[in-house]
């Protein structure tokens, strides 16, 4: 199957304390909306005033690579600190790879601490809930878990090959697991805390890219579709499969959206095809078509109409 264009990531795909809606995301606004945190080339990382556009402040996160931006930046839950992934090299993907992550103070871009990954890339980042730990996933296929306080690395949790640049994070409600998609083929469960493995399902039963997997809004269920066009839903805490719902061989999911009372899960498709699913039993309420891809999936607030849009 040829593989459309990525589109945003779901908001219920988030990096814990933001709301991360793609997985190399190189800007952030603090949580206050005061500032406007902005990665560019050459691995510099800039401060900008929201109201005004002024500069704050400028850090250079690593020498070297005038080819490669930040390839992720997030903030802490409080707004003081801002989180910083880079990777530069000297030779072409990830050739001499020089890995850096970085925590800065957010008043005056002063360093806080610096976390050297020798020979990997750092692809994505993300936060837990309560904002004291760093998720880095990076190109060796290895995920660490970093204290936010200090930088120092409280476990590792081996993929077991190399990554391309495909992470996508799914911090649990319940704060105990993080799942995980790495382009490995498989869906990955680990307990927050001690990094031990959960659950795995695959390879050829995972979702076969990074934007096919969703949550549902209480984080008990996770959805994903398979390369068959079968779409899954199976249990956060076990990886149990509750249900399975076919989509058709052909069908690719490219938007999602959940209604918020976890009643209804609206998908669309590559093909076209919005389907309406009942969330507990996997059935289907309506479906409707559309003149090309479906590239977006948003509910109003209110949960009484969906928006999609197709290409």
């Amino acid at each position: 199957l040829s593989r459309p264009p990525r589109p945003p990531l779901p908001p219920q795909l988030c990096g814990g304390a933001n709301d991360l809606r793609s997985r190399s995301a190189s800007s952030v606004v603090s949580p206050d909306g005061a500032f406007i945190f902005v990665g560019t080339r050459p691995g510099r990382l800039s401060a900008l005033v929201a109201a005004s556009g002024r500069q704050r402040w400028s850090q250079r996160l690593a020498g070297g690579d005038e080819r490669r931006a930040p390839s992720a930046v997030l903030t802490s839950p409080d707004g003081a600190v801002v989180f910083a992934a880079f990777g530069g090299g000297k030779g072409p993907g990830t050739e001499g790879a020089e890995g850096v992550v970085r925590a800065l103070e957010v008043g005056a871009g002063e360093e806080k601490w610096t976390h050297d990954l020798a020979d990997a890339l750092p692809w994505h980042i993300a936060l837990s809930h309560d904002g004291a730990i760093l998720f880095v996933g990076t190109s060796s296929g290895s995920l660490l878990a970093v204290s936010a306080a200090d930088g120092s690395v409280r476990w590792t949790y081996e993929v077991g090959e190399t990554v391309p640049d495909d992470w996508t994070f799914y911090v649990c409600p319940d704060r105990r697991s993080l799942i995980f998609w790495a382009g490995d083929g498989r869906l990955h469960a680990v307990c927050v805390g001690s990094g031990e493995r959960r659950w795995v399902i695959g390879p050829g039963e995972a979702p076969p890219s990074d934007w096919a997997f969703c949550a549902s809004p209480d984080g008990s269920r996770i959805f994903f579709c398979t390369s068959e066009g079968l779409l899954r839903a199976v249990a956060a805490a076990s990886g149990e499969i509750c249900w399975t719902y076919n989509l058709g061989p052909e069908a690719m999911p490219h938007a999602w959206a959940a209604g918020p009372d976890g009643a209804c899960l609206f998908l669309g498709t590559a093909q076209g095809e919005l389907h309406a699913l009942d969330m507990a039993a996997g059935s289907r309420r309506w479906l409707n078509a559309a003149p090309s891809a479906i590239t977006s999936c948003t509910l109003l607030p209110d949960g009484s109409a969906v928006l999609a849009a197709d290409a």
